[in-house]
């Protein structure tokens, strides 16, 4: 999700969010072709990326061809319980294959893997960050990132009272420690 944060009105956050989708067809036809830009049911493009990463990178290029860099920051919803299989997560699960030597990946390493992007990028919200069975890794991996980042980022869970009792609580018990 790109944020307009640096936006000073209602007008002007949707003027940036129109530029930078504009400029993500710009920058997305040019690197994967004409097939690449082809809308979705949800306006969204289908590139044919091959890492996760690449995907951040690439809307990194539409948010500085804009000229939006300085107004805008980054947030992932994950739904991270999509590719949670037999206690692993895996990143490739759309596109493996029976031969497929791409690794899965246990919930200490998906941290990792969002504290390289949240180094890399401006990003400041991770919105399912790991699947719900896996309620301690939720809790320390949260204190790990927020302790460890050189900014501030919010990993939140599903929507809801409890999610959001369960959040203040984490961040009160992150503050004792």
């Amino acid at each position: 999700m790109v944020l307009p944060t640096g936006a000073s009105s209602f007008a002007e956050a949707m003027q940036i969010g129109c530029e930078i989708y504009h400029s993500l067809k710009v920058v997305t036809k040019k690197r994967y072709g004409q097939d690449a830009v082809n809308v979705g049911d949800e306006g969204g493009f289908a590139p044919p990326i091959q890492s996760n990463k690449e995907g951040v990178e690439l809307l990194m290029s539409a948010i500085e061809k804009s000229g939006h860099l300085d107004k805008v920051i980054l947030g992932m919803d994950v739904a991270s319980s999509e590719f949670y299989v037999d206690g692993k997560y895996d990143l490739a699960k759309k596109s493996r294959t029976a031969g497929s030597t791409e690794p899965t990946l246990t919930g200490a390493e998906l941290a990792d893997f969002y504290k390289d992007l949240c180094r890399d990028f401006p990003i400041k919200s991770i919105e399912d960050a790991f699947d719900q069975v896996d309620k301690r890794l939720q809790i320390s991996a949260m204190r790990d990132i927020l302790c460890n980042c050189a900014s501030y980022v919010r990993t939140i869970g599903k929507a809801g009272p409890h999610s959001r009792r369960q959040l203040a609580r984490t961040f009160k018990w992150l503050a004792m420690t």
